[in-house]
């Protein structure tokens, strides 16, 4: 099995690219992937065995480091180590049951950010409520803090601000962040002086923290002291506490706040303050993850779309992974005109008068 027989489309919610290719492990698969970031043939590189399989994504991160990639389990589950030289897998067991009560529930996320500096990878939890600081090398780890015992609450925000030797992590809370201390491996608990509704995500900029987060209602970007200090809130739209963004992406002298699920995006110029709504993005997307790399944003739909907004020309690439079941044969295209001759080649129906599909947001796959 490389995919489950009920999945049609390839989705995926972290990768990594390497020599202009992604790397990436889809939904409810037991197969690595390689595909050309500027379009190509979808190639499977490695099958592997399940580990503790869940009905959600397996892999929630992925870490480059040397010719290895580890991928860090989304629920319970043990680390996948691919060597991209042999060709070969391994597993790291990853029993953190002796720090906390683990969740019966595989679906929830036990970690939301993965930082690498240098040899180490830091990994911040989510419905674990711990901090964990896994050794690329030696492929050992060792638990740093256990977060709850911070302000009596879990879940930290998307996104990751490194600020000198500090990395910080805002609570979704909205009460405060943790900052961990990349030389010592201490961590402290940082109370904003300013009550927040939530938080949604973190990031730098000019040696402060940048938030994205709600306050009565208002989405808000929140500028932070390393101290907790609010220096500075701009509002930049009205929107449902139910409604989540992700990290704020800084590309040039522009912040994108990008959501989840429900499209309802917006673009704030950081010199003027002004705001205007982000319609790069079709309305019936499903977005699952978003990364910065270079400056293009890139963003991943549940649809099995793949999109890449460049800044600097203001323009959108769109992409479709997609998998048939029957023959367990994958496609993978930039271009809409590559896209039906592919459709057509593998014996998949396009239908261009669907909701979407001029935007590679619905297909229909012939299952006869």
């Amino acid at each position: 099995m490389l995919i489950k027989k009920n999945e049609k489309r390839v989705t995926f919610i972290d990768w990594v690219v390497i020599d202009g290719y992604i790397w990436f492990i889809p939904k409810n698969s037991d197969v690595i992937f390689r595909a050309p970031i500027e379009g190509g043939t979808l190639e499977v590189k490695k099958t592997y065995e399940f580990c503790k399989m869940s009905e959600a994504y397996q892999y929630s991160k992925v870490i480059h480091h040397g010719s290895e990639l580890l991928f860090i389990p989304f629920g319970d589950g043990d680390i996948l180590v691919y060597d991209l030289q042999s060709n070969t897998v391994k597993t790291i067991e990853f029993d953190l049951s002796d720090y906390y009560e683990q969740s019966k529930n595989n679906h929830r996320r036990r970690f939301i950010e993965v930082y690498k500096v240098k040899d180490i990878a830091y990994l911040f939890g989510y419905g674990c409520p711990l901090i964990i600081q896994l050794n690329c090398n030696s492929l050992k780890y060792e638990v740093l803090s256990n977060i709850s015992k911070s302000n009596n609450y879990n879940n930290l925000a998307f996104g990751i601000a490194r600020i000198g030797d500090g990395l910080f992590s805002a609570f979704v809370d909205g009460s405060g962040m943790i900052r961990l201390d990349v030389e010592t491996a201490e961590t402290n608990f940082i109370q904003f002086d300013r009550s927040l509704d939530s938080v949604d995500g973190i990031a730098e900029h000019n040696g402060n923290i940048m938030l994205l987060g709600k306050e009565k209602n208002e989405l808000t970007i929140f500028a932070f002291g390393i101290d907790g200090r609010c220096l500075q809130t701009t509002k930049i739209g009205t929107t449902e506490n139910t409604l989540y963004y992700f990290e704020p992406v800084i590309i040039g002298n522009y912040v994108y706040a990008i959501s989840m699920g429900e499209v309802k995006n917006y673009v704030m110029n950081l010199d003027s303050k002004e705001v205007n709504v982000f319609d790069k993005i079709p309305q019936d997307a499903d977005i699952v993850s978003i990364k910065k790399i270079y400056e293009s944003l890139y963003i991943q739909t549940s649809q099995g779309c793949f999109f890449e907004y460049d800044s600097e020309r203001d323009d959108v690439k769109k992409a479709v992974l997609c998998y048939r079941p029957e023959d367990e044969s994958f496609f993978y295209a930039r271009e809409i005109n590559s896209l039906n001759e592919q459709l057509y080649e593998t014996g998949m129906v396009y239908e261009s008068e669907m909701l979407g599909c001029k935007d590679f947001n619905m297909l229909i796959l012939r299952n006869d």
